[in-house]
């Protein structure tokens, strides 16, 4: 036993003891804005008619390469290509991003879609992409709550100790949302809207 598994388990208790299904029903307690980036990667830009309300930046890329190196992937996106990719193929697209974004991301293949279905499916994407970095926000911050609670001293979020506390909460999250994910993204999306 390590002399820091002591002052892990208050916290990780206490993230066992919260009532998920309340915690996650609850408005969030903290202020925080971010934009979702819309990116037309090696494809060409087309009108969207964004009704989401949410603060969005729209971009276009020649290459993947470009994509990574500008640190696109560095904030939540929606990436817009085509099926048929000359750099790879849209499902190692998908894992390549997976390894490198630190955020949520969808991608949207482009193909014959007229731009009403494609404005609908950004939108959508972009409703995702906002509840899933808010749920992670929301997890960071309960986890910080738990620490500010249970330690004397502030736990920096970069301490081994912090970061499996919010891992701990993350999964666990994530199996409630995994039994119902249309329920958990519905009351997410009414969230955003109010």
């Amino acid at each position: 036993m390590t002399p820091s598994s002591p002052k892990l388990s208050q916290p990780i208790d206490r993230i066992c003891e919260i009532e998920l299904d309340s915690w996650l029903s609850e408005p969030a307690d903290f202020a925080f804005s971010f934009s979702v980036r819309i990116v037309f990667l090696s494809t060409d830009p087309c009108e969207l008619d964004l009704s989401v309300g949410l603060q969005t930046e729209m971009l276009t890329c020649d290459s993947l390469h470009n994509f990574i190196r500008l640190g696109y992937h560095l904030q939540p996106f929606v990436l817009i290509t085509e099926e048929n990719r000359q750099e790879c193929s849209a499902k190692d697209l998908k894992v390549l991003l997976s390894r490198r974004s630190p955020n949520p991301f969808r991608i949207i293949l482009k193909s014959d879609k007229t731009p009403l279905a494609l404005s609908q499916e950004v939108n959508d994407a972009i409703e995702e992409v906002y509840a899933s970095q808010s749920l992670d926000k929301k997890v960071l911050e309960k986890t910080r709550a738990i620490f500010r609670e249970t330690q004397s001293g502030s736990m920096p979020i970069s301490s081994r100790e912090f970061k499996q506390a919010n891992k701990a909460l993350r999964a666990r999250v994530r199996q409630r949302i995994e039994n119902e994910p249309e329920k958990f993204l519905q009351e997410a999306i009414s969230q955003i809207r109010k």
